[in-house]
This record gives C-alpha cells, sequence and structure tokens, in this order.
C-alpha cells in the first residue's frame, strides 16, 4: 500500500584546527522504513510478514534469531499511475524490526492494513 522512500545522512564530526573547528563526514545512517501492505483474506500476506518477523524473534521461545538469516537485500521500486517511470533502490541488511498486524475491524469498507518497520543497513540507488 505505502512503502517511505529512504532517507540518508551522514553524523556530523568536529575536529578542532587551530583556535577554529571543522566538520567531516562521520558515520552513515539510514532510517526505518514504514512498510504498509494491504492484508487480503485470500492471500497469505500475514502470514509471510510474520514468518519473517519470527526469524527476528520467536515469542513462543523467546529466541531472538541470527542477522545472517533474518537480513535480506531486496529491491524497493516505485512507479507512475500508468506503470512508467520507475524508481528503483536496493535495501541491503533489511529486516522487520516490529510488526503491527492492524485493527482487525470489519466494520467499515476498509482492507486490514499490516504495518511493518523495516531496518537496514544501507541503500544503494
Amino acid at each position: 500500500d505505502t512503502f517511505d522512500f529512504p532517507k540518508e545522512a551522514n553524523e556530523v564530526l568536529k575536529v578542532n584546527f587551530g583556535n577554529e573547528e571543522r566538520k567531516v563526514a562521520g558515520r552513515a545512517t539510514y532510517n526505518n522504513l514504514n512498510l504498509v501492505l494491504k492484508d487480503f483474506a485470500d492471500q497469505p500476506v500475514m502470514q509471510q510478514i510474520l514468518a519473517w518477523r519470527r526469524l527476528v524473534y520467536n515469542p513462543a521461545n523467546g529466541a531472538i534469531g541470527y542477522a545472517s538469516q533474518y537480513k535480506r537485500q531486496g529491491d524497493a521500486v516505485w512507479f507512475g499511475p500508468d506503470g512508467s517511470g520507475s524508481r528503483r533502490v536496493t535495501l541491503v541488511g533489511a529486516w522487520p524490526s516490529s510488526i503491527d498486524m492492524g485493527s482487525g475491524d470489519m466494520n467499515g469498507n476498509d482492507q486490514n492494513k499490516i504495518t511493518a518497520v523495516i531496518t537496514i543497513d544501507r541503500v544503494i540507488a
């Protein structure tokens, strides 16, 4: 349904230079990304995102998984309304750090939406 564009920044390091200071680039950081998915009753959307999340943390036994098993690399692609003009970025070290399974409210005409916070190591654009 929706997906945030990644934000990239560098920490600013201050270096003494005589009686002044200079600023140089430090560590690169990336924001967490919110992925909102439509939850279709006849499709395994929730099961698939929960299976990935269970590689990170399993509430049945309290185990935290190995990063080598839950971190993924994948592409995020944005399209124009006619399917053209796509933008593509590669997400490196992506994993679901949290999941909101939605409200489950079936009273209105809205679909249930699942929100996953995707934490990433870096982005290649």
